[in-house]
């Protein structure tokens, strides 16, 4: 065994972006737990660099020739910017040639149409909004795009023009689409790799998070069991969540086995290990052999997420301090050793890499078909957008077509989906509005508002992934500048915020009331998911405890994403005040002892032990009678074999909190 001076009481974290695992990844697991998204790797400070050049150049030109029509040629760029989706050009070229085109169609039809009045112009705009909200049947790629030309119609129609102005609006909007356009794709191109290579390191970073966290709480004595069951339900559904966008990621780019999908692969083995770890650390006192070892590990993550961001991989060093792990591990007790080792072949998998012949991008897309959801969902957005719509013409608000795009904005498939996202909207423009207040107030200089209007813009696109209200805040304030900037007004910080927050509450009570969609079973249904997902794997690990890796990593991912899916419901049912009676707790604590058990399951398969069918068994008729009991059927719960492992010792305590579950959870 190798010596160290490492001081591991005082351990923090000194490798790459020290600063954003720290601060941001520790706020993004807490807003996890409470269903609101924060995905700090995904801050793309090139892109908004580039939006911002579009936006700006635009805007400069709309105020030096004086023309406020030319705000159009702001919209289009930045609408353009937003469309990009990222990935291969063939992609990108599709999405925002798709939105420009179709923007360029939609515009002259509903802007004619708006000249007509409310009572024509209103059901053009309606029909535009219902066919551009079918698109979704075509993937993420031209979901968006069809969104945004949702946007351009309701904010159309209240531009009203003879056919001449409107073809000038169009012209306008065409012109700003083609400058972002070609910005975007041939003067100022990025590699379509870095979204994945953010989505890689961050996935490594947390899990280094996660083990600077073991290593920490390791260090004091005092610490609970349940501390580590905090630190570990915490930082599963955090590393798997972060796991599942990576794979999503990789997906968009369309790759055959890569280095991005080896990466995530890697790290998937590597939370395998992780989980092991996490329930032995909890289990039991940790050895100075094993904190040197974890401190190895910390370092070679911290080098994986390194080497995960460089466009030139090198896995030299890493291939290094995996050898080391392999060492370390070695010398340790059979439980820890093994998770420990298993985490070294990940790291030295992903150290090798696939060879650059598999790095070929392969171009291809499936068909889509408009189904009766797609249908309902496209009708749900067009009647709470007609509703809005009457909604600030009988106020007579002004700029009330801010009021109509946040309800096609916030609008979700999900009922339960639909309100969060209303709240993050309601709170960024209620910030923007306010940010914007304060930039007019202390600079109400025009040639000042363009300059301020690049750095917004930037951080507007570059904030796009990672958080839906500051995401909103940025947007806010940027067009609240560019509108007083080329249509100078009063109130129009106010109004923004007005409208903002009347659209998004129609469209919360639009996803409550207009065929809602909700998942069949509601959180009893996932609450069943979880169950049987995690204990189909502990008694897989039971029956057959020296499976391959692959079927294992298959058993613990479903379980891992059904219990992550089961705690993202749980918190949305906090905030909508929900789960009163001891319904909330109860199922809380289930699946606090579903996680127990999937961590000890992991452990099991990691060591490798003796079949137990007699085991097996009993853990398959406990998942039927907690089923049972969740469907509110009074059941006993089955008696469980004596066992002297970890994984009989997690299946009693969720025996334990079953047995408190009410006649419904």
């Amino acid at each position: 065994m190798r010596t160290r001076s490492v001081d591991l009481r005082h351990f923090t974290w000194r490798g790459p972006a020290a600063g954003i695992s720290d601060g941001f990844y520790r706020l993004a697991r807490q807003l996890e737990s409470r269903a609101f998204g924060l995905t700090p790797e995904q801050i793309g400070i090139v892109e908004g660099l580039r939006a911002a050049t579009a936006v700006a150049v635009m805007a400069a030109l709309a105020y030096g020739l004086g023309r406020p029509w030319l705000a159009w040629a702001v919209f289009g760029a930045f609408w353009c910017c937003l469309a990009d989706p990222g990935g291969p050009d063939w992609v990108r070229r599709r999405a925002i040639g798709g939105f420009a085109l179709a923007g360029a169609l939609v515009l002259p039809i509903v802007s004619i149409a708006g000249a007509f009045g409310p009572f024509v112009g209103g059901p053009v705009m309606l029909a535009a909004v219902f066919l551009t909200n079918l698109p979704r049947a075509w993937g993420a790629s031209a979901t968006v795009p069809g969104i945004l030309v949702s946007v351009v119609a309701v904010v159309g129609v209240d531009y009203p023009h003879t056919p001449a102005g409107a073809l000038v609006l169009t012209g306008a909007f065409l012109f700003g689409c083609a400058w972002a356009y070609l910005l975007c794709l041939v003067l100022w191109r990025i590699h379509p790799h870095a979204p994945v290579r953010r989505a890689a390191a961050a996935l490594y970073a947390r899990e280094a998070a996660m083990v600077q966290d073991m290593l920490v709480l390791a260090g004091h004595e005092e610490a609970s069991e349940a501390d580590w069951a905090g630190l570990n339900a915490e930082h599963r559904r955090a590393v798997r969540l972060s796991i599942e966008r990576a794979r999503a990621a990789v997906a968009r780019l369309e790759q055959r086995r890569g280095r991005h999908e080896l990466a995530v692969d890697c790290a998937d083995r590597l939370f395998a290990g992780l989980l092991a770890l996490g329930h032995g650390l909890a289990s039991g006192e940790a050895s100075r052999p094993l904190r040197f070892a974890l401190w190895t590990l910390h370092e070679a993550l911290a080098e994986a997420a390194h080497q995960a961001a460089s466009r030139q991989f090198s896995g030299v060093r890493l291939a290094d301090q995996a050898r080391s792990l392999a060492q370390d591990a070695r010398v340790l007790p059979h439980a820890p050793g093994r998770a420990l080792a298993q985490c070294a072949a990940a790291l030295a998998a992903y150290a090798a890499g696939p060879g650059a012949e598999h790095d070929a991008i392969q171009p291809h897309a499936g068909p889509g078909r408009i189904t009766v959801p797609v249908l309902r969902h496209a009708a749900r957005v067009t009647v709470a957008v007609a509703l809005a719509y009457l909604l600030v013409a009988w106020l007579n608000l002004t700029f009330s077509y801010w009021a109509t795009m946040a309800t096609v904005m916030v609008m979700q498939p999900l009922a339960e989906a639909t309100w969060p996202r209303s709240l993050e909207r309601i709170l960024g423009s209620v910030g923007g509005g306010m940010l914007a207040a304060l930039l007019l107030a202390a600079s109400p200089a025009k040639p000042v508002l363009l300059l301020i209007i690049f750095p917004l813009a930037a951080l507007t696109i570059a904030f796009k992934s990672v958080n839906y209200t500051v995401f909103v805040l940025f947007l806010t304030s940027l067009f609240v500048l560019v509108i007083e900037m080329v249509q100078p007004g009063s109130g129009v910080p106010v109004a923004r915020a007005v409208n903002n927050i009347i659209g998004a509450l129609v469209g919360v009570a639009g996803g409550l009331v207009l065929w809602p969609e909700r998942r069949p079973g509601g959180v009893v249904a996932l609450l069943a998911a979880a169950v049987e997902a995690n204990l189909t794997f502990a008694a897989q690990a039971l029956a057959h405890p020296a499976m391959g890796q692959d079927a294992a990593g298959q058993e613990r991912r479903a379980a891992g994403l059904a219990s992550s899916a089961a705690e993202t419901a749980l918190a949305r049912m906090r905030l909508e005040g929900r789960g009163r009676g001891g319904r909330l707790e109860a199922a809380t604590a289930l699946l606090g002892a579903l996680r127990n058990v999937a961590g000890a399951a992991a452990v099991r398969v990691l060591g490798a032990g003796t079949a137990d069918a007699a085991r097996a068994a009993a853990c398959r008729a406990l998942a039927a009678s907690i089923l049972a009991r969740l469907r509110g059927e009074a059941v006993p719960l089955p008696s469980l074999p004596p066992g002297n492992d970890e994984l009989s010792a997690a299946l009693a305590r969720l025996a334990d909190a079953a047995a408190g579950l009410p006649a419904r959870a």
